[in-house]
């Protein structure tokens, strides 16, 4: 997924291409495959393996079209681009007046998302209407956990490093989440990871590692 945030931002915003990020990318790369694919080859978990690689390929889906997003945001940021100027131009697309800060941003796409969200809550409203109306107090603390930290102030975060840095640094520390993830499965869950996680984490750093010495 990043290597198509590294190519993006080479074919929308000339970005240049460097030997140590291409490679620490793709080490990268390879150890979050080991990380996506473990399911297959072990079993430490309750749930199917077929469920548990289902779930990695919709988190990698996710991922592209999250690629998309930042594409369009680095032009939103005021970032030029002549490919998408093109585009815009060519569907007619009035183009935007000014740079938006990551603020606007963010707080436009919130709303958007309240109310995309809206209709699909009626699809599982039979499942979890008990549910909904007798919330405990740690779940009401794990909803304000997740919209404030995890919502709010992580994606005002990034888009605030997205506006100032390029595509290519930012993707290279999307890779930093199993570094995270699989600590708290285990801590938190009980989750122990297999050695194919600690393998593919291995390489994770390796790559970034690799990739980090393009600044030096």
């Amino acid at each position: 997924v990043s290597q198509s945030r590294y190519a993006a931002g080479h074919y929308f915003y000339k970005e240049k291409i460097n030997l140590f990020k291409e490679i620490g990318i793709i080490l990268a790369t390879v150890g979050t495959l080991l990380v996506v694919i473990e399911p297959a080859f072990t079993n430490h978990s309750n749930l199917s393996a077929n469920d548990r690689i289902f779930g990695n390929i919709m988190i990698l889906l996710y991922q592209a079209t999250f690629s998309l997003w930042i594409v369009y945001s680095k032009f939103l940021f005021g970032k030029n681009s002549v490919f998408l100027i093109k585009i815009f131009k060519f569907f007619k697309v009035n183009l935007h007046k000014k740079p938006y800060n990551p603020f606007e941003i963010n707080f436009l796409s919130y709303y958007i998302g309240f109310f995309t969200f809206i209709p699909l809550i009626f699809f599982d409203l039979n499942k979890y209407y008990t549910q909904a109306i007798d919330l405990q107090y740690l779940e009401i603390l794990a909803i304000l956990y997740m919209g404030i930290f995890s919502t709010v102030i992580a994606y005002h975060l990034y888009s605030k490093a997205q506006a100032k840095l390029s595509m290519t640094d930012v993707s290279i520390f999307s890779y930093i989440s199993p570094l995270f993830s699989i600590p708290a499965a285990y801590f938190i869950l009980g989750e122990s990871p297999s050695y194919f996680s600690f393998i593919g984490i291995s390489i994770i750093l390796l790559g970034l590692y690799v990739a980090g010495r393009s600044k030096k």
